[in-house]
């Protein structure tokens, strides 16, 4: 996040389990959820219900994999933000 100039809400590091009350906690002006197809169980929607965030979702089915194919999905993210992505 911040290559594209964002500052990431979360300090910790690794794999985490955000639930969506904790990330309405973190009160960021934007969520960014990385997804390699449909969104899951708890959608996009639930993270923007009640919030301020904007939620943008980037799907790419790479998007959650460690491999080469991480500049494609960084560019994805670009559009995606500049074009403000909706779920």
């Amino acid at each position: 996040m911040e290559h594209l100039g964002g500052v990431n809400a979360v300090t910790e590091e690794g794999w985490l389990s955000i639930s969506v009350e904790d990330a309405r906690r973190l009160r960021a002006d934007m969520i960014v959820v990385l997804a390699p197809g449909e969104v899951g169980e708890v959608s996009a929607g639930d993270l923007a219900r009640g919030g301020e965030a904007d939620v943008i979702v980037v799907r790419h089915a790479d998007a959650l994999l460690p491999t080469t194919s991480v500049v494609a999905v960084v560019e994805e993210i670009r559009r995606s933000i500049g074009r403000g992505a909706r779920p």
